[in-house]
């Protein structure tokens, strides 16, 4: 995972930074054929060195690269890219320095490019030897860059697409990364930290990794997932890990000694031959079995051993508990070793499991086969665990919800036909587990009426459901039901249904009486002779 992260976020930094040079401002001034430093040279704005240019640096000439504000996090950088050609060679009396600092002179050690060599296809001559930088990074991009006798000193250093080799150079707090799609030589240099904080060599690609000497980092040599290359020659102590791969690396001929570990083969993939793995806590961990894992000395000739192990074989385990239903429950899970000894207890998501020993002297261990373990509210499930590399298992709980249809209830007092009536429907889970994906449904005179889907109840919890009905009149018939289509599993399906009838009234117009219609017959017909007589007059 930290392999995985730290490539990601490596890699977002180099996207940005190979865009430097691609186009620079038409309104800058042409860059003459060949540019030359000497002395004391300071730079305050990028500078771009295009394809078919020359950047001659001389021996003893110090650049200094300085940013336009006084932290090394804000503001802009500068930073010199080089497309074209570049003769940087000082000489072992005459050394070109390149210090990347703030406004204010202090050093940047964060985050900033102090010079990126870009050569794609059109750069032929590049050369880089007797160079010291100080702070800032050096990016070389698709380059064959010659690198020889430098030094670095709180310096990133980032190899992609690239065919460079370094040789003979020393990194101080400075790690260095090969990224995709490269093939760079990494070849007779130190490495080494004042702080046991970040690893030395960091593989994103293949690369030949040889004769370099290695101390005090996370990992000597950090290797990405699937990644091939050549690990031989080198004399890697004071690491937690000299070597930490998830890949698939030739590891032959090196010295790991004093270390956490001696090599940590996350993938099993590792191939081994002729190394000293002597003096650590343990010399090889690994997923399974590797090739070639006898063919090494585990003495060194002083007779230091290793501590706790020669060799550990891992398996991975991976698990999940589950309810009745299938769906995933949060249960502690307790893995024991075949002696019966609680090697973990937690959430089995990713598990390392030492399932063989080799002891210092001699003598075998082996813990394999496990038993996992869950209990939970009652209800307890186990199962063996045995594997050469990985396993996967299931803990199986009987445990299940309880959906009650506690209510159903509709504003039908008084309701008259096309009214807009109120319903609601309260439903409770009082069972031990959540109930999930369930569908509740009501009906009126057979029809529904409504449907809503339930993603999760917890246990003990209620929910209210509302929907409108438009009256009409007559009799009905109303139905509620809860995980309709039955797609929960219960103990008991009875108290998921509640019914009921109501009647919704027709209101009839009532004629008045005989007598009253007469009498509003006569008084209409006295109204007409009076007014009659009235227009006669």
């Amino acid at each position: 995972m930290r392999s995985t992260v730290r490539f990601l976020a490596l890699a977002a930094m180099l996207a940005l930074s190979v865009q430097l040079p691609a186009c620079p401002a038409a309104a800058e001034p042409p860059v003459p054929e060949r540019t030359v430093w000497q002395g004391e040279v300071e730079i305050n704005e990028s500078l771009f060195i295009p394809a078919g240019r020359t950047l001659v640096i001389l021996p003893g000439t110090t650049v200094r690269i300085r940013t336009v504000a006084p932290s090394c996090t804000e503001g802009s950088a500068p930073v010199i890219t080089v497309a074209g050609d570049l003769s940087a060679d000082g000489t072992a009396d005459a050394r070109i320095r390149f210090v990347s600092v703030t406004s204010d002179g202090a050093v940047c050690t964060e985050g900033r490019e102090a010079m990126l060599v870009y050569a794609g296809t059109t750069a032929r001559n590049q050369s880089l030897s007797f160079c010291d930088f100080t702070g800032g990074a050096l990016l070389c991009y698709q380059a064959a860059l010659p690198i020889r006798g430098c030094t670095f000193n709180r310096t990133s250093v980032r190899f992609s697409g690239d065919n460079s080799t370094v040789r003979g150079c020393a990194f101080l707090d400075s790690p260095l990364s090969v990224f995709p799609r490269s093939a760079t030589v990494i070849e007779g240099n130190t490495f080494t930290r004042s702080e046991r904080d970040e690893s030395g060599i960091y593989l994103y690609d293949s690369a030949s990794v040889r004769n370099n000497t290695i101390s005090n980092c996370v990992s000597g040599i950090e290797a990405s997932i699937w990644i091939t290359g050549a690990v031989a020659g080198n004399t890697i102590t004071g690491c937690l890990e000299a070597v930490n791969s998830t890949g698939a690396l030739d590891i032959t001929q090196n010295s790991f000694t004093g270390n956490g570990i001696g090599l940590r083969s996350w993938a099993g993939l590792d191939r081994l031959e002729g190394n000293l793995i002597g003096g650590n806590d343990i010399g090889i961990s690994s997923l399974g079995r590797l090739a070639g894992r006898g063919n090494n000395t585990f003495r060194t000739q002083s007779g230091a051993q290793n501590r706790l192990s020669d060799i550990q074989e891992m398996l991975l385990a991976s698990g999940v508990c589950e309810d009745g239903n299938g769906q995933p429950l949060g249960a502690r899970v307790t893995i024991q070793d075949v002696s019966g000894r609680t090697v973990f207890s937690g959430d089995p998501d990713f598990v390392a499991l030492i399932a063989y020993e080799r002891l210092p002297d001699g003598s075998e261990r082996r813990f394999a086969p496990f038993t996992a373990r869950a209990s939970m509210l009652g209800a307890s499930n186990s199962t063996v665990l045995d594997g050469t590399y990985n396993v996967s298992f299931r803990l199986r709980l009987e445990l299940y919800p309880e959906l009650v249809l506690h209510s159903f209830r509709g504003g039908l007092s008084g309701a008259e036909p096309g009214a807009q009536v109120p319903f609601t429907i309260t439903v409770r889970n009082t069972g031990l587990v959540a109930a999930r994906n369930f569908r509740v449904a009501a009906f009126v005179d057979g029809e529904q009426a409504y449907m809503q889907h339930v993603n999760s109840l917890g246990p003990g919890d209620s929910r209210n459901l509302t929907f409108i009905w438009q009256a009409s009149g007559g009799t009905h018939s109303f139905r509620a039901e809860a995980d309709t289509g039955q797609a929960v599993a219960e103990p008991s399906e009875k108290d998921n249904t509640r019914t009921f009838r109501a009647q919704i009234r027709v209101r009839e117009f009532v004629p008045g009486p005989p007598m009253l219609v007469g009498s509003l017959i006569v008084l209409a017909a006295g109204a007409a002779i009076i007014s009659a007589r009235r227009r006669g007059a």
